[in-house]
């Protein structure tokens, strides 16, 4: 099942856990098909099945430690 067939740049939505946002990347041939942008600064990759990967795009948020 393929929620975002149809899914456009620019288009409004809105996210359970963010509230507003609006699709700023649609992917046809990748794991992700869209990525949403929240009015947070959040942007969520989402799958075509509607499952989301998170993550703030503009911040580093993962850190490699040299043992």
């Amino acid at each position: 099942m393929a929620y975002f067939t149809e899914a456009k740049v620019g288009e409004k939505v809105y996210g359970l856990v963010f509230g507003a946002g609006k699709i700023i990347s649609v992917f046809s041939d990748s794991f992700y098909s869209i990525v949403v942008e929240f009015k947070n600064g959040y942007e969520v990759p989402y799958t075509e099945e509607g499952i989301p990967g998170w993550g703030n795009f503009k911040k580093q948020t993962f850190l490699q430690r040299r043992c």
